[in-house]
C-alpha cells in the first residue's frame, strides 16, 4: 500500500470535493493513521524469553526494516536472578 503524505490528501480532497473520490481518500487516510500509529513506520510487537528457564519476560515492539531476523538481548531474568540471554519468540 502506498504511504501518501497528508499534503497530497489534502490537495486531492480539494481538487475532488464532492466525489466519492474525496471519500476514498478519507479512507485510505485514516487506515494509514490507524495501522503506523500516525508516524509512518509500522512496528510489531514482540516477546522475549529467557534462554535459560524459557519464560516470557518481555513485550516491546521492533521495526521489521532495521531487524528483520530475530533479535537477541541481554536482560535481566526474575525467575533465574540473574541477567541472561533473552530471544524473540513468537
Amino acid at each position: 500500500m502506498l504511504i501518501f503524505k497528508y499534503a497530497y490528501f489534502y490537495k486531492s480532497i480539494l481538487k475532488y470535493a464532492g466525489t466519492r473520490l474525496e471519500v476514498h481518500f478519507y479512507v485510505v487516510w485514516i487506515f494509514i493513521i490507524l495501522n503506523t500509529g500516525g508516524g509512518g513506520i509500522m512496528r510489531t510487537k514482540i516477546t522475549l524469553a529467557c534462554t535459560e528457564c524459557k519464560q516470557r519476560n518481555y513485550n516491546t515492539t521492533k521495526e521489521k526494516k532495521t531487524h528483520p531476523d530475530r533479535m537477541e538481548i541481554r536482560k535481566y531474568c526474575r525467575f533465574c536472578r540473574t541477567h541472561t540471554l533473552h530471544k524473540e519468540t513468537k
